[in-house]
């Protein structure tokens, strides 16, 4: 890191006391500020209070709401730790009024140069670890402990996986928060801990899946939590919660008869004749599982699903060659077949003649 220091020209050595700042804003109010204006208007208000000081600053931009700055001292003699702090507090009052946002600051005690990997990395923790989205200045002049996972009792997961494979995920999802507010009122909801709980709750939802014979491979996936951040927040994780009910939900719902599937499968199928409609993107499209749609369609038109697509799409093409001028080889592909030879084929073994003699019949 001093290397890199030195390479930019940077007058500071590994002795160097600096100050480390972590900014992230965590909400905007009115409308999101453009990436460029906010890079810029925030590196000259962090200059305008600490210029006057002969402090300079070196600012890094991982993403478009986080900034991560060093305030250094042209003079070698860094400014006492009540002024830094003052002047942290002018900085956060201007940039939350000027851009009209909810933000954090992270910051610690200085430092020497030697030890800015390790300070970065603990100013990171700890804005991992504010999973409540909470704003404000914090200074923190402890060293970084190792957070506690608090891990969710195996009665309780069994729990969430009756409701869920019992059509009640949104009780499952009530209880779930109830569990997450709890550890957080008693101080035991750390960041790791809700990744842990986010991940066995998946486990459970995939299994009560399976269960219900549902797609559990189109449930919301684990990454989703997070969404364009590394971090998981309390938020992220509710909003999570609501999306994995809403799958059961929507499932359930499609699923209560066995006539409201099919129906719900026949249209799919007309709706997208010209694709090649193969059973898992079936069911991937209307939340049933493969094997449930296979078993229906056996029940309930005596026949294999490829076989009831190949033969709605000939009743499809048989249609239009009668009632339209359109060229075979295009009533071909709107019926999903991109081979004019293997259509003409297929139509034959179904239908018993071949797309010209319908025509022309």
């Amino acid at each position: 890191m001093l290397h890199f220091l030195q390479e930019m020209k940077i007058p500071v050595s590994a002795g160097s006391d600096v100050y480390l700042l972590w900014v992230q804003i965590q909400q905007w109010h009115s409308f999101p500020v453009a990436f460029e204006e906010w890079r810029q208007s925030t590196e000259e208000i962090f200059r305008d209070f600490f210029s006057p000081f002969q402090h300079q600053i070196l600012s890094y931009f991982p993403d478009k709401t986080s900034i991560g700055i060093l305030i250094y001292s042209l003079e070698n003699k860094l400014m006492d730790a009540d002024v830094y702090y003052a002047r942290l507090n002018m900085i956060y009052s201007r940039i939350t009024r000027q851009f009209s946002c909810s933000c954090a600051f992270y910051t610690r005690p200085s430092f020497q140069v030697s030890e800015l990997s390790r300070t970065a990395a603990a100013l990171q923790e700890e804005r991992k670890n504010n999973i409540c989205q909470s704003s404000g200045i914090f200074f923190s002049d402890s060293a970084s402990v190792p957070q506690t996972i608090t891990y969710c009792e195996p009665e309780l997961l069994s729990q969430f996986e009756m409701y869920l494979s019992g059509n009640q995920a949104g009780k499952a999802e009530q209880e779930a928060l109830l569990y997450l507010q709890s550890l957080n009122i008693n101080n035991k909801l750390n960041h790791d801990t809700l990744v842990e709980f986010c991940k066995n709750y998946y486990h459970c939802a995939y299994s009560a899946a399976r269960k219900l014979e549902l797609p559990a491979h189109s449930l919301p996936a684990f990454e989703d939590v997070a969404g364009i951040s590394s971090a998981v927040t309390l938020e992220s994780a509710a909003a999570y919660l609501k999306k994995i009910t809403s799958f059961f939900v929507s499932a359930c719902s499609e699923t209560e008869t066995s006539d409201n599937s099919l129906a719900i499968i026949e249209k799919y199928i007309r709706e997208n004749l010209d694709s090649p409609l193969q059973c898992a993107q079936i069911a991937k499209a209307v939340y049933l599982s493969p094997d449930y749609i296979s078993r229906l369609f056996h029940k309930e038109k005596g026949m294999p699903l490829k076989e009831y697509i190949t033969l709605t799409k000939m009743k499809a093409a048989k249609n239009l060659l009668i009632t339209t001028s359109l060229p075979v080889s295009l009533i071909a592909a709107k019926v999903g077949y991109d081979n004019f030879s293997h259509f003409s084929k297929v139509y034959k073994k179904v239908m018993g003649t071949t797309p010209s003699s319908e025509r022309n019949a």
